[in-house]
């Protein structure tokens, strides 16, 4: 067996927890249309646990394209104000 260097084995690493993160995503998709997987904290722990598993996956790409980086903290940003604007549009 052929002695893997330490980034091959990260690379396989990542493409492991990408794959375990998009199952995870996956799952959260289908808990809304089957309301028999659990509650709602459920599929907010399955997606929270997903997104940081992909952005874990994504360290590397992201600090070698810093322009991606800022357009996905600019999207992000915006759909923080978005939810706060629809929060306390519901709570008035």
């Amino acid at each position: 067996m052929k002695k893997r260097t330490d980034a091959q084995l990260f690379r396989e690493l990542r493409i492991n927890t990408t794959i375990i993160a998009l199952a995870i995503i996956i799952i959260f998709i289908a808990g809304f249309f089957m309301k028999d997987i659990g509650e709602i904290w459920y599929r907010f722990i399955l997606f929270i646990s997903g997104m940081l598993l992909l952005s874990y996956t994504s360290q590397k790409y992201l600090q070698e394209h810093p322009k991606v980086r800022i357009i996905i903290m600019w999207i992000l940003f915006a759909l923080m104000l978005i939810g706060i604007i629809i929060f306390f549009m519901i709570n008035k």
